[in-house]
């Protein structure tokens, strides 16, 4: 999923997917989204325009983890994703 413009966070020996990249979807959506400050800041508004923008792109973007192999030695489960389960 991470290939595939999500924004997931590897395991450190690269099996599977641990978590989000915070980093990776920020630099995102500053490219994507240069006014809009992230993360959101809850004082300011930004135009209705923009934020229906930015759903557009979360809905793009964003998939339901599903816990899938528990990685013993990291004592965290692998991941799997739901794009159609995130998108509803």
């Amino acid at each position: 999923m991470i290939d595939n413009g999500f924004f997931g966070d590897k395991f450190p020996d690269n099996d599977g997917v641990v978590g989000i990249n915070k980093s990776t979807m920020s630099l995102a959506i500053s490219v994507e989204f240069q006014e809009l400050e992230f993360p959101l800041n809850p004082i300011e508004k930004p135009a209705t325009t923009l934020i229906l923008d930015f759903l557009e792109f979360c809905h793009e973007h964003i998939a339901k983890p599903i816990k899938d192999i528990f990685h013993d030695f990291l004592k965290r489960y692998r991941l799997s994703f739901y794009v159609k389960k995130g998108q509803s």
